[in-house]
């Protein structure tokens, strides 16, 4: 009667055994009380059947129900309290589908029921075995083997009452009835019991990608979703990035590919790190990346306002040390935003900061793929990014950094507009509020006037590189000394467990989300604005 699947051996073979086996463990026991609360239940109309007949005869009736339901509860408690071994959770599956309907025969055959009593019993009986079919994982083989137990005692007891009556072609007929609803009964639930675990086994096969099994649902972006994963063998949480079929054209493909091959050349502890790649049986194409357990910038400056000036010129600096890296190695990340970047408490340090998302990477000079030329998120996009796509480079992701930075210092974008074409225009020709006034807060003028140059219109009047950045940001010691790892920790043990809560107001974010579709239409318009 042992209806479990065979698994791979190993470790991953062995999580899944434990899995499958916590879940029958678990059902088993749901099964058994919710059995103990429906036989309970059958104590009113014994009570209401037998009120007038004194306390003795009561006492009588209620008896069988009261020792059922509390042999079947108890059942339960053990099933998930105590007993860990599958097979004895197998014991108590059939034990409580056979006590239940055995219970229910003796006592409708013994009680006020006058007239077709296996009618009833037949009733009940296959009502139990649909309810177990729908909630314990079964095999098909095993749920027909547990409901001809099931069934048995009806049969048995049917062909024993009426034998009594003398008459042998009613004895017959209503054991054959018994026995016809029977067969019936067991059928549909071994159908229905197939079914279900043959569905579920499905599902489990379907969330599962390569050594990776898919746990959570964590993000969704233009280039797929991400899922917390975990590994069958290492044991260690990971994000998993899909690109499902519906996206994988050839574009789409190379694009996804590109995105996991030149994150993977990079190896600064401030850029998100890459451990698999593969493609599903289904099609489905996937990497593996670290799982950061933190907040993204956007997250943080929604849920905890303007930041002090210390922890932005820390984070801005760490930034700056991670393109580094990929400007070096001839990348430019063009999509440097709030969503794109993470803070972390790790290996013992906090505001560890994590840059994500190489979605939209290319080589410096490269031509880009997308609709019009532009690509990124209007709200941080470099003036050249839009005007002259052809002419990005490192210097259009440092504007993009000075962005962030205007953000995290004030609480609000550089600019802000209905539209991405207004947000575009803005980017090309207006001058950005002084950080300190829009916040309405002092910043140190050092850090102010680093981010106000990143925000240059002109490439040539930012940093030469993002390492002459980082070093500028570095250098603010006054400024960087005002926040700490003390100060970090003392913000994360207060707020590090907290999410935050989406009440639902637009923003300049959400214009940002659905621009990349719309942003080329109004190239030519802001190209002749800027000429002129």
């Amino acid at each position: 009667m042992n209806g479990s699947p065979g698994i791979a051996s190993g470790p991953a073979g062995d999580d899944e055994t434990r899995k499958a086996e916590a879940l029958f463990g678990s059902r088993v026991s749901a099964f058994a009380r919710m059995s103990g609360v429906f036989t309970l239940a059958f104590l009113l109309p014994e009570v209401i059947g037998s009120r007038s007949q004194g306390i003795t005869t009561l006492a009588r009736a209620l008896a069988p129900s009261l020792i059922i339901g509390a042999i079947l509860l108890v059942l339960g408690f053990l099933a998930k309290r105590v007993w860990r071994d599958r097979r004895m959770h197998e014991v108590t599956d059939a034990l409580v589908i056979f006590i239940v309907c055995l219970g229910f025969d003796l006592t409708i055959f013994g009680g006020h029921v006058s007239d077709r009593r296996e009618m009833v019993l037949a009733l009940v009986s296959s009502n139990m075995l649909i309810a177990r079919a729908a909630v314990v994982p079964s095999t098909g083989k095993r749920s027909a083997i547990i409901g001809a137990l099931a069934f048995t005692p009806l049969v048995v007891v049917t062909f024993l009452f009426y034998r009594s009556s003398g008459d042998p072609a009613l004895t017959w007929s209503r054991t054959a009835y018994a026995a016809q609803w029977g067969a019936v009964a067991v059928a549909a639930s071994a159908g229905l019991s197939r079914r279900i675990y043959t569905m579920q086994r499905q599902v489990d096969a379907a969330r599962r990608f390569g050594q990776y099994t898919l746990e959570q649902k964590i993000g969704e972006g233009g280039m797929g979703e991400v899922f917390r994963a975990r590994h069958a063998m290492l044991r260690r949480p990971t994000a998993l990035k899909l690109l499902p079929r519906s996206r994988s054209g050839a574009g789409a493909i190379a694009r996804f590919e590109r995105e996991v091959q030149m994150t993977s050349r990079l190896t600064h502890p401030n850029t998100i790190q890459i451990y698999d790649y593969g493609r599903a049986e289904d099609g489905t194409f996937y990497y593996a990346m670290e799982f950061l357990d933190g907040l993204t910038l956007e997250e943080l400056v929604l849920r905890d306002g303007a930041q002090h000036p210390g922890r932005v010129a820390h984070i801005l600096a760490d930034i700056c040390a991670s393109l580094a890296e990929a400007h070096e190695a001839g990348l430019v990340h063009r999509d440097i935003k709030a969503q794109n970047v993470m803070l972390c408490a790790r290996g013992g340090a906090y505001d560890v900061v994590k840059v994500l998302d190489f979605g939209l990477v290319r080589t410096a000079g490269e031509e880009s793929d997308e609709p019009g030329g532009l690509a990124g998120t209007p709200a941080y996009m470099a003036p050249e990014a839009i005007a002259s796509p052809e002419q990005f480079d490192a210097r259009s992701d440092l504007y993009a950094v000075g962005a962030l930075g205007y953000f995290l210092l004030t609480g609000a974008n550089v600019f802000s507009g209905p539209s991405a074409f207004e947000l575009l225009g803005q980017h090309l020709h207006a001058t950005p509020v002084i950080p300190s006034e829009r916040a309405g807060r002092e910043i140190p003028a050092s850090l102010e006037r680093l981010v106000l140059t990143c925000l240059a219109k002109s490439p040539h009047d930012r940093a030469a590189s993002a390492y002459a950045l980082c070093a500028a940001l570095t250098a603010l010691h006054d400024v960087r000394a005002t926040w700490g790892q003390a100060d970090a920790s003392q913000w994360w043990r207060e707020h590090g467990e907290r999410r935050p809560a989406n009440d639902g107001t637009a923003s300049a974010h959400d214009i940002e989300r659905s621009t990349r579709k719309d942003v080329a239409r109004p190239l030519a318009i802001l190209q002749r604005a800027d000429d002129a």
